[in-house]
């Protein structure tokens, strides 16, 4: 990369579909030279071509003279040798003839395909480029940093169709069966970011100002795409007032692809998505499926701007695409479904659960070194995800959410079509900050976030309190899930509220602790009611206070005022009681009897909170002397929100309630409520002697494996033709999980 750069590509591919699984191609990449060199090196995967296939050509049209090609297919690159040095300046490279198979791994471009009406096979050929695939489908130089523009032409069978990043220029007839499609030029951009599709799929569009949205799917669910067609549009909006820069392109289309390892991938302007990801049934799909369908969206449409538009110069900063991808996938579409509450549940979803992860001794910074395809890989994880998410939800709290925004809209509009590192980011948002926080004077908001980036883990915040001072002593340690301790110390954004300040909503800090490990002391000025520290569990860290704090908190949860408390604080209660339990912090005693005050909780956020706690304990007592007890207790906290939610679906719910249902239903009959068991089963031998008795899908999960539980070899032939017959692919993973929970070990070995 610093000898030379790419400025176009223009790449020309030929796929043999759908009788062979063949393509061949040509690409022609005008390069600068920016210092004498003897080779060339690109990338290029598994593709066959020789030195008869190159060549070099200079400005003036003077060839250069090519004495070897070597393909390294270990390391994935090739090796151009010249027979004489070449001077810096201006050269187009010529590879003809390149040829490969389509590959069957879901990388690179590979063929997929699905069933026809008549049971046949149908074959597509689609991409998937992100990290390092691009290279198995063209040679070039296929880092995130080396960004050009890109034309594809692709020539393919006359049945089938062309997308790709950009508009169609042209298309032309090469004979009786061939079509050459040609795509405008895109705009520069990283070779990951490169896609195509070829197939027979049917799309739905919409015009909706200056911009063109398509949809395609087999054919057969085109009548699934009407959802994810209304919602595009208005997401995109969002994100153009959000980052006030206006989308790049004059068409967005994303497609469902039979198979497809990721989730998603934000291909500009082709966005690919697993069908499940992106079709919406509005009879027969659930809640959560419409929600992940527009989370989802959300995520790779945020990434035109974070990755697409402004990318990470190398992978080990891939939590700069992900990170924000990750956060504003709940942020956007909180502001077209305020009533979703996707804010409050980003909390308890992402940040509370990433927690547990990053709690392992093995875990790694945001910022993490990487150089081989593999180790590339890898840092597609928990960390770059979930975790920067949590830290960049944290530091927009910290620095004032309106500063925050005008930090990112200056680090997109200073960097687009260029590639950054963090201290860059780090930077615009210093320069936006301006003093809308508080910063200690012995470090900077660059020091503050690098803190958080460049360190593995978290920390622990451990609170005592002066109950004749009304003074508080914090200190902090790296917590760990084991035992295991290290001196790795951040810069925490401290916010509190007292049984005085109960109102308190402002999460900006009122202090730091420094990376010194130094205690902080604060007076709290209250010394008779109760003190909680990271106010809306906007920070990313774990509290644990001396015993009679906990007693008190655990008191008010138990009293008739417990919705006094954020709802937000509620579920960090509980999430941080339970897991410093488990760490052997504080008593199972003090944390159970702070988890019995669920019994008179309905917010679903909380309940959420308290679901990966209640099924590790369910874990570990199943089969003991004690699990009735337990399975009791569990019943004992579910009863209230069970009765208030109901089995049956309402009229009247709100998409919460839903939520709420769920959680309950799932519980209740888990635990072997009695209610619970008899409405599941009786629904399910209801459906199956009238099928069309139809299940409400929200119920599907817990009515089918319910009905497995406590049923034998007709309920699981039953709903192992309905997997077989099953049209949607949400459904389709309901049922296949639901098979798992036969009890009858003699059913699930046949």
């Amino acid at each position: 990369p610093n000898k030379g750069k790419q400025k176009k590509y223009k790449v020309e591919l030929e796929t043999k579909l759908p009788q062979f699984f063949k393509f061949e191609g040509i690409v022609t990449i005008e390069i600068e030279v920016l210092q004498n060199v003897h080779s060339i090196i690109l990338n290029s995967y598994k593709l066959d071509f020789s030195a008869n296939n190159v060549t070099l050509t200079s400005i003036n049209g003077l060839s250069v003279q090519i004495a070897s090609v070597t393909l390294n297919d270990t390391d994935q690159y090739v090796e151009i040798g010249l027979k004489q040095c070449l001077e810096a300046g201006n050269y187009t490279l010529e590879i003809k003839g390149f040829k490969s198979e389509l590959r069957d791994d879901m990388s690179g471009f590979y063929k997929s395909s699905y069933k026809g009406p008549n049971g046949e096979d149908r074959w597509l050929a689609t991409t998937q480029f992100q990290a390092t695939h691009a290279r198995s489908a063209f040679p070039c130089f296929d880092e995130p940093a080396m960004k050009a523009q890109f034309q594809i032409i692709l020539i393919h069978h006359k049945s089938l169709i062309a997308v790709s990043n950009m508009p169609v220029r042209e298309q032309s007839k090469i004979d009786n069966d061939r079509i050459r499609t040609e795509f405008e030029k895109s705009v520069t951009m990283s070779s990951y970011l490169v896609a195509f599709v070829i197939s027979d799929f049917e799309f739905l569009n919409k015009t909706d100002g200056n911009k063109n949205y398509k949809v395609y799917t087999i054919p057969s669910s085109v009548n699934q795409a009407q959802y994810a067609l209304e919602m595009t549009p208005k997401v995109l909006q969002e994100l153009e007032k959000l980052t006030n820069i206006s989308y790049a392109l004059t068409k967005l289309d994303q497609a469902a692809i039979p198979d497809f390892a990721a989730g998603a991938m934000e291909n500009w302007g082709l966005v690919t998505y697993r069908e499940m990801f992106l079709l919406y049934n509005k009879n027969e799909s659930t809640t959560k499926s419409k929600e992940e369908i527009l989370t989802i969206i959300a995520h790779e449409l945020t990434h035109q701007w974070f990755g697409n538009l402004v990318t990470c110069n190398w992978w080990e900063h891939t939590w700069l695409n992900e990170g924000f991808a990750r956060y504003l996938q709940n942020y956007i579409p909180h502001l077209i479904e305020p009533k979703w509450r996707l804010l409050d549940r980003f909390v308890v979803d992402i940040t509370q659960a990433v927690l547990l992860k990053d709690a392992l001794h093995t875990t790694r910074p945001m910022s993490h070194a990487v150089e081989t395809p593999s180790e590339i890989s890898a840092v597609f994880d928990y960390i770059s995800y979930e975790k920067a998410s949590s830290v960049i939800h944290m530091m927009a709290h910290a620095f004032d959410m309106e500063a925050f925004l005008r930090g990112l809209r200056r680090y997109l509009k200073e960097n687009s079509y260029n590639s950054t590192v963090p201290e860059v980011l780090f930077d615009a948002l210093a320069k936006e900050h301006n003093g809308t926080t508080d910063i200690p004077e012995e470090t900077t908001l660059q020091k503050i976030f690098l803190s958080w980036s460049t360190q593995p883990g978290f920390p622990l915040v451990t609170v005592t309190r002066n109950y004749t001072t009304g003074s508080m002593t914090l200190t902090q340690e790296r917590y760990f899930n084991g035992e295991h301790s290290d001196k790795t110390a951040w810069w925490i954004p401290i916010n509190y509220v007292t049984s005085e300040t109960i109102n308190l909503i402002d999460t900006k800090p009122t202090h730091w602790m420094n990376k010194n490990q130094e205690p902080l002391v604060i007076d709290t000025k209250n010394k008779d009611g109760w003190v909680i520290v990271n106010n809306q569990n906007s920070g990313y860290y774990r509290v644990n206070y001396d015993e009679e704090n906990w007693k008190r908190l655990a008191k008010l949860l138990k009293g008739s005022e417990f919705e006094k408390i954020n709802v937000l604080n509620r579920a960090q209660i509980v999430d941080d009681s339970l897991n410093l339990a488990k760490n052997g912090r504080i008593s199972y005693d003090l944390a159970l009897d702070i988890l019995d005050y669920l019994h008179q909780e309905t917010d679903y956020v909380v309940w959420r909170a308290a679901e990966e706690d209640l099924t590790f304990l369910d874990n570990m007592l199943s089969g003991t002397k004690v699990y009735n007890k337990y399975k009791n207790f569990v019943i004992h906290l579910v009863n209230k929100v069970y009765e208030k939610v109901g089995f049956e679906e309402k009229e009247s719910d709100e998409h919460m309630d839903v939520f709420s249902r769920i959680n309950a239903l799932t519980w209740a009959c888990k635990m072997d409520h009695p209610d619970c068991l008899n409405k599941s089963h009786n629904h399910l031998l209801a459906h199956m002697d009238k099928p069309e008795l139809k299940i409400p899908p929200n119920l599907h999960n817990v009515v089918y494996c319910t009905g497995l539980k406590h049923g034998d070899k007709k309920e699981w032939d039953f709903l192992w033709q309905k997997y077989l017959k099953s049209h949607l692919s949400s459904e389709a993973t309901i049922l296949l999980n639901a098979l798992g929970c036969s009890k009858n070990p003699e059913i699930l070995r046949e």
